[in-house]
């Protein structure tokens, strides 16, 4: 999924799920249960934290997930972490 302000051709067309991902994003931000956290790996720059969302968030963390194409895990009293990595679009 990328960014549509980033595209790399001008003929490319957006990811109509992107839109969507940053609305769940900034949903489960405001209900404190997404945070963005450093990680101290070189390689790895940010995570992606969900945390405390079950059972009122379950279903946005899941739809957050699938746009990822992540499942999700069986247990949702565990914290979700997701390494992000950026990628130079030239």
């Amino acid at each position: 999924m990328r960014n549509p302000d980033f595209l790399h051709a001008p003929s490319a067309k957006p990811d109509l799920r992107f839109q969507r991902f940053v609305t769940l994003g900034n949903e489960l931000a405001q209900a404190g249960v997404l945070q963005w956290a450093e990680d101290p790996r070189e390689d790895v720059p940010f995570n992606i934290l969900i945390a405390d969302y079950a059972p009122v968030h379950s279903e946005k963390v899941r739809d957050y997930l699938t746009l990822l194409g992540l499942p999700m895990p069986q247990d949702e009293t565990k914290d979700i972490v997701l390494p992000v990595h950026l990628e130079a679009v030239l």
